[in-house]
Formats: structure tokens, C-alpha cells, sequence
């Protein structure tokens, strides 16, 4: 028999692996990391919280709950199809239908199909509760994409007065202010940001990329390697910023390194980096800075291969473009750089147009046929998502002005296989068509 000291040891072992048993498969040991995960995703350190889910699941968490904060990681990301597997997975372990459909709202407010939920997000605003910044966020999000921007910034405003330490609204504010050509405002707010939370990937990110077209890539570069520090998940699009600024800065070697490493990455994978800090990619970046790169070292056969790449990936992108047209040159294929030099040159002198414009619509924002004009202007020349942006603008003026909703509605259905939700907002124009026609 053993000695009363090793027998009391191994009562406690015992008790000691029972008690960790316990805990492990009734899931209680999953409470802290899912304490954790709700509190990444307040501070909006969305890798973070990705992980401590992952570490709940792994304690046997309860799988509804993880499910629906995952939905919400994703939700947050713009992963619209990612989110709905994730709340499918919720149904499927019991979740109720209210937490469920109130993802749901979220999303769709988020898209900007206002149409079909505000009055509901009207509603929970009167008692937002824990979720008010979630709330807040997409509802923003929908009122911006449609051009309501008085009504953005007052809710902006409730936001930081209910939420002080969230940054995000101060990036909203730097987005709006960025197009609306107020870049010294913009710079301001993703500073205030960063004020709030100095690891906020999205604000680090945002002013990096101001930086640098700023022409400010000293200051830019230390952004970019932070962000990509701080955040795996966007990390290939901040090496792709990284890059620029080396590139700028006549760091060639290291700059051809740094894009070499990620141009190689899938289409997907990089749309993933830019969704995670609330971007979107945009045609083929890195392999643009490689070519640009390529051009300024005078390798003009290797960077044509590099721009032509980056051009069918973004036929509007007019920075690939002209920088191709040089490539072109280089290689003596003259006729088509000059047929692509006088391309840039026809549309830059149209967006220069639009500029004035815009200064006119600061004094008479009313004017729905000049905002028109703008639109269109991007939607077929420059940057479709700016020419939707303009577009919804007209609709926060005029609800029912038909050229737009029919601009929209065909945009909307040439491009329905591209965005989940883009079918829906497609029969919504033409039904507005159908209706005021009678």
C-alpha cells in the first residue's frame, strides 16, 4: 500500500483531471476565449477574434454562439457568402431566429438595400443596446452608398457620443471626405482614428494609402508595416502598399522583393486581404507596382507583361493604363501606346470636368442633373463603384428620377453574377422604372 502523503497526491490528481475533464466537455473552458473573441471584435482586431472562435471551437464552445459571432466576423468583412454559411450552421445548432435574422438585417442594410429594412433598423436604433455600433456601422454604410450624407454624419455623430473609443467612425468620415476631394479633412480623421486605437488595421491601411497618393511615401511606408504587423489576414495588401512607397523611394531591390511575394497570390486570396481591412483589391495591384517598377528600371518587355496583366484586370484604371502606354513605347510598338496615351488623355480631361462640377454641386447640391452627368462620367469612363456612388446621390435628391434608376438597374444586372446582392437591386430599379411610368 502506498504511503497516506501519495495516496492524498493522487486524490488531488484525480480530482485535479476530472474537474478538467469536466470542464472540457461541457465547454466551460471555452468561456474565456469566447470573452476574448467578443472583445477583438469591439476593439475591430477581427484576426483576433477569428482565433479566440477558433480556440472556443476547439473547447468544445457552444457551436451556436461561435457561429454567430463568426457570421458577424464575416459580416464585418463583407464575406456575405461566408456569413451565411455561418448562420446556417447557427440554425442548424439551435440558434434563434432573432439573432439570426438580425444578421441578416445587418448585411442587407450593409449592401445598401436600405429599402427593404430601414424601417426595422429605425426601430432597434430607439434601443440599440450592445449591439449599437454593429448597427450603426451598417446602417451608415447603406446611407452613405446612397448618397445621404447629412443624415450619415448625424448618425456618425451619435455613434462616437455612444461608442467614444470606437475608431471606426472617424473612418468613415475619412472615407467620405476622400470623395469628396477633401483630403487634408480625410487625413485628419484616419489620424483621430489612429489617436483611439494605434493598431486599428483599416486606419492604418486608409492612411497609408492617402499618403502615398499624396506623394508622401516616407510617411507612408511605416503605416503599411504596421498594418501588415498587426494583421495577417490584410497583410498582402499592405505589402502591395509596402512595395509602392519602396518603390517610390528608389528602394528597387527591396520594393521587387516585397511585390514578388505576393503577386503571385490567387485572386481570391488577395480580395480577402482588402475585404479584411474594408477595401476592395481593384484589378491587379501588385502586378502593376512590378511593372512600374520594371519600367523605371527601363526592362519595358517585362514590365509590358506585368501592365497588360494589370489593364485586363481593370480596363478603367487609368494610372495601369497610361504606365502601360509607356511599356508599349518601349518596346517600339508605338501605334498602340499612342492609341492608349490619347485614351488616358480624353478621360482625364473629362474627370477634370467633373471636378468643377463638384464644386458647383457643394453650392447647389440640388442640382440632380449635374450630379447625373458625374456619374455617368465614372460609370463609363473611370470607376464604376464612384459612378454608383454619384448615382445614389441623385436618388437622395430625387427618389424618383428615372435615368438613374435605369443606369442602375442596368449596371446591376450586367454585373449580378459578380456581388450576391446586386440581383436584387437590379429588380428593385426596374421596378421603381415600372412604377413611375405609370
Amino acid at each position: 500500500m502506498g504511503s497516506p502523503r501519495n495516496l492524498r497526491r493522487t486524490g488531488i490528481v484525480v480530482v485535479i483531471a476530472l474537474a478538467v475533464a469536466t470542464c472540457w466537455f461541457s465547454g466551460a473552458c471555452s468561456l474565456w476565449p469566447m470573452l476574448l473573441a467578443n472583445k477583438a471584435l469591439a476593439n475591430r482586431s477581427l484576426d483576433s477574434a477569428l482565433d479566440w472562435l477558433q480556440t472556443a471551437e476547439w473547447l468544445h464552445g457552444d457551436p451556436a454562439s461561435i457561429a454567430l459571432l463568426r457570421a458577424r466576423v464575416n459580416r464585418r468583412l463583407g464575406d456575405l457568402p461566408a456569413m451565411e454559411q455561418d448562420l446556417q450552421r447557427a440554425v442548424d445548432f439551435g440558434a434563434t431566429a432573432e439573432r439570426v435574422g438580425q444578421e441578416r438585417t445587418l448585411a442587407i442594410a450593409q449592401v445598401g438595400r436600405l429599402h427593404e429594412v430601414e424601417e426595422t433598423l429605425k426601430q432597434w436604433l430607439k434601443n440599440p443596446q450592445e449591439d449599437g455600433a454593429d448597427l450603426c456601422d451598417a446602417y451608415t454604410n447603406g446611407l452613405a452608398s446612397q448618397g445621404r450624407l447629412t443624415e450619415t454624419e448625424l448618425l456618425l455623430n451619435a455613434w462616437e457620443v455612444g461608442f467614444p473609443r470606437d475608431p471606426k467612425p472617424h473612418v468613415k468620415r475619412g472615407r467620405i471626405a476622400e470623395h469628396a476631394l477633401a483630403y487634408d479633412a480625410a487625413e485628419a480623421e484616419y489620424r483621430a482614428a489612429l489617436k483611439k486605437n494605434p493598431d486599428y488595421p483599416t486606419a492604418l491601411y486608409a492612411l497609408g494609402r492617402l499618403l502615398l497618393d499624396r506623394k508622401r511615401p516616407a510617411e507612408a511606408l511605416p503605416m503599411f508595416r504596421r498594418c501588415a504587423e498587426v494583421s495577417s489576414g490584410a497583410a498582402a495588401a499592405a505589402r502591395i502598399g509596402e512595395g509602392s512607397c519602396l518603390r517610390s523611394l528608389g528602394d528597387v531591390a527591396l520594393a521587387r522583393q516585397v511585390l514578388e511575394a505576393v503577386v503571385s497570390l490567387d485572386e481570391n486570396s488577395l480580395d480577402k486581404a482588402y475585404l479584411q481591412i474594408g477595401f476592395r483589391s481593384g484589378g491587379a495591384p501588385a502586378a502593376l507596382e512590378l511593372g512600374k517598377l520594371e519600367s523605371s528600371e527601363q526592362n519595358y518587355i517585362a514590365a509590358e507583361k506585368w501592365l497588360r496583366r494589370a489593364v485586363t484586370a481593370d480596363p478603367y484604371d487609368l494610372d495601369a493604363r497610361y504606365a502601360w502606354a509607356v511599356a508599349l513605347r518601349g518596346i517600339d510598338r508605338k501605334q498602340e501606346a499612342a492609341e492608349e496615351f490619347e485614351h488616358v488623355s480624353r478621360v482625364r480631361k473629362l474627370l477634370a470636368e467633373t471636378e468643377a462640377w463638384q464644386t458647383h454641386l457643394a453650392e447647389h447640391p440640388d442640382d440632380v442633373e449635374t450630379r447625373y452627368k458625374v456619374a455617368m462620367i465614372y460609370i463609363q469612363h473611370s470607376s464604376p463603384k464612384s459612378g454608383i456612388y454619384w448615382l445614389q446621390s441623385v436618388l437622395a435628391h430625387d427618389p424618383t428620377h428615372q435615368p438613374t434608376h435605369r443606369a442602375l438597374a442596368e449596371y446591376y444586372e450586367a454585373h449580378k453574377d459578380e456581388v450576391a446582392s446586386y440581383a436584387s437591386l437590379a429588380e428593385y430599379h426596374r421596378r421603381m422604372i415600372s412604377h413611375e411610368s405609370h
